[in-house]
């Protein structure tokens, strides 16, 4: 290892919880590549910190919508 810091990841369950999701969007969101996440050797799935961050910064639906939704 070259000394570079490693960044935290989390469980899917972990990052559902923080954003107010499923587990199976965030799955659907890795498959559309909204989402980096790696896989470990077991299979599991780990989330970078970096990408929970990113998906935090987006606005949440409700201040999407147009006025005629409203």
């Amino acid at each position: 290892m070259s000394g570079e810091k490693l960044e935290p990841h989390y469980k899917p369950s972990e990052v559902a919880f923080i954003l107010g999701v499923t587990t199976e969007t965030l799955r659907r969101w890795e498959k559309l590549g909204l989402l980096k996440a790696r896989r470990l050797p077991s299979g599991h799935i780990r989330i970078p910190k970096s990408e929970v961050e990113k998906l935090l910064s987006y606005p949440p639906r409700w201040r999407n919508k147009t006025k005629s939704q409203k």
